[in-house]
This record gives structure tokens, sequence and C-alpha cells, in this order.
């Protein structure tokens, strides 16, 4: 696989569709090395089947560091 090595700002500039996204088939490494941010990771407003289709481990949901506010409110909308 060609690794283009996209910075954040250039694959947030792409604008891609939903279905474009899942059509990647990113790995969980793939992901990772994205580093998005919170604000990048909530602005996807994935939807609770497209969350659980990630099959992020308890460790991979740990690390995205989410405000403790966010997960209480439930403003993640899962």
């Amino acid at each position: 696989m060609l690794s283009l090595a996209l910075t954040e700002a250039e694959i947030l500039s792409l604008a891609l569709t939903e279905a474009e996204v899942l059509s990647l088939a990113l790995t969980e490494a793939d992901v990772d090395s994205l580093a998005l941010t919170e604000a990048d990771v909530l602005s996807l407003a994935l939807t609770e089947a497209e969350v659980d289709s990630l099959a992020l481990t308890e460790a991979d949901v740990l690390s995205l560091a989410l405000s403790d506010a966010l997960v209480e409110a439930d403003s993640l909308a899962l």
C-alpha cells in the first residue's frame, strides 16, 4: 500500500464523505498514525453502528483522552 504521509490538515481539507472514509478500510495502525485531536474525532459525527464497526479496544478509546465532561454528558451521542 502506498503511503502518502498526509498531514492532519491535509487529511481534514479533503472533506471526505462518511462513505469515503469508511471505504478506506484503515487499519488500527493507520488510524493511530493520524493523531487526530478530540475535536477532529467529534467532527466526524459517527453513528453508534459506525463506532462499533471500528472495533476499538478499551485501550484505543482511553487513548483518545476524551474529557470526562464529554463522556459524562453523553455528548458523543453514542
